[in-house]
């Protein structure tokens, strides 16, 4: 069983399969909603995106990489704007994998799919 991982911050609306933590990117698939409270995610998404800044960047690739892997993330996105480039990392036998980059990037379990071009 995988342990909770506890996502504060207001949550979006995204295209009737999922809802994204404004605060931490971290999406929550429509069938997921028993893990949502009003103040967090109670329990671990199928994905986190994280978007770089300067200020959080080793934070975020480093920290909370760590973090979402040992709780059970599946997948973990960091996107760096700066830099136009989106790491995926997929939880494979307990230990994150970069996955080789793609354009348009979409989801292992399938339902969202990103075209880097529109984004960046």
């Amino acid at each position: 069983m995988r342990n909770p991982l506890r996502t504060p911050g207001p949550l979006l609306p995204r295209a009737h399969e999922s809802l994204i933590s404004r605060k931490t990117g971290a999406e929550v698939p429509l069938t997921g909603l028993s893990l949502i409270t009003h103040a967090k995610i109670n329990g671990v998404p199928d994905l986190v995106v994280e978007i770089l800044s300067p200020s959080t960047a080793a934070n975020d690739t480093v920290l909370k990489k760590q973090l979402y892997e040992r709780t059970g993330v599946a997948e973990y996105w960091i996107a760096d704007r700066d830099n136009q480039r989106l790491e995926q990392y997929r939880l494979v036998e307990g230990s994150y994998r970069l996955e080789p980059p793609a354009n348009p990037v979409t989801t292992f379990a399938g339902g969202l799919c990103v075209k880097l071009d529109a984004i960046w």
